[in-house]
């Protein structure tokens, strides 16, 4: 569980990304021509593999913050704004 969310509806609102993203095709004209766009689409498994590594490398999104270089007061504002 991250910040008092499941790691399931993380995957399930992730997911939703793509479909939102669908319903604005102008968003997607404007990216670079060469651009893959197999990015864009957001696949549950692919979150649910960013979190695994996360956990297994620092334990909790909080440490992984961290160590990206964000202060803990940081990472309060960014959970209460998130919540």
């Amino acid at each position: 569980m991250n910040a008092g969310v499941s790691n399931v509806d993380i995957e399930a609102n992730y997911h939703l990304t793509y479909t939102y993203l669908k319903e604005k095709p102008g968003l997607l004209d404007m990216m670079p021509s060469d651009m893959d766009l197999s990015c864009m689409y957001s696949k549950p498994e692919t979150i649910r593999k960013a979190i695994d590594y996360i956990l297994d490398h620092y334990q909790d999104i909080e440490t992984y913050l961290m160590n990206c270089g964000l202060s803990s007061q940081y990472i309060n504002k960014l959970k209460n704004k998130l919540l």
